[in-house]
């Protein structure tokens, strides 16, 4: 049995500070950007990230990525080939 993957969404998530709690700790906000070319490398997400975050008013605190993929079982033809 093998297994295919496809990839469905991609995001980039900003996590910037967001001002100070009642106790004195940082809080934080998460800024999504959705459609991402799925042919887009870790190191051109996290460029095209870092130049958005300079237009921030607030400082930007780490640069995340996330993928959605669809796992599909492949079924193998006996004769070898895959259907």
């Amino acid at each position: 049995m093998s297994v295919s993957e496809t990839l469905i969404r991609r995001t980039v998530q900003l996590t910037v500070e967001d001002g100070v709690n009642t106790s004195g700790s940082t809080k934080t906000a998460k800024r999504t950007i959705s459609n991402i070319n799925p042919v887009a490398t870790p190191g051109q997400l996290h460029a095209t990230a870092a130049a958005l975050a300079t237009l921030m008013d607030n400082d930007v605190l780490g640069i995340y990525y996330d993928d959605k993929k669809l796992l599909q079982e492949v079924v193998d033809d006996p004769d070898g080939a895959e259907a």
